[in-house]
């Protein structure tokens, strides 16, 4: 039996929830395993950035994706794409995609936009791993 303790704000999303003695600091295991993914590749600055905002998604990244569409955008070769991005609801969401995408070979340019939910990146061909990315933000919760 796990014992309620408190109501707190998980230290991810900023939900009220009641702590459990398993999971005392997150409302869930999909916050903790973000934050954990977060910490893990030093960017933790991404919560300083929220700056007491609007917070990240709940439950998208256990959500099973289908990435065909993205593999028949991706067959021309072009080595740049424009997608609408759901997810961003703070400049905390935007660095953390910038800074994800800037340590992958083949990076070139990235914009993020909050307002319109846009993603609009370039890289070289052959060398990045699109899917692999968009895999990577959807663990972060995008």
């Amino acid at each position: 039996m796990i014992a309620a303790t408190s109501s707190k704000v998980c230290i991810h999303c900023g939900t009220k929830f009641r702590a459990t003695s398993v999971r005392p600091d997150f409302c869930c295991a999909g916050c903790e395993f973000v934050h954990g993914l977060i910490k893990q590749n030093g960017l933790s600055q991404f919560y300083e950035l929220q700056d007491g905002g609007v917070f990240p998604v709940k439950s998208v990244v256990f959500q099973q994706r289908d990435y065909e569409w993205l593999e028949q955008l991706l067959a021309d070769g072009r080595g740049e794409l424009e997608l609408d991005l759901q997810g961003i609801s703070c400049i905390g969401c935007v660095w953390l995609i910038e800074k994800l995408f800037e340590k992958k070979p083949g990076a070139l340019a990235i914009h993020v936009d909050p307002t319109l939910g846009r993603l609009n990146m370039r890289w070289r061909p052959g060398v990045l791993d699109v899917l692999a990315f968009a895999r990577e933000i959807q663990a972060f919760g995008y």
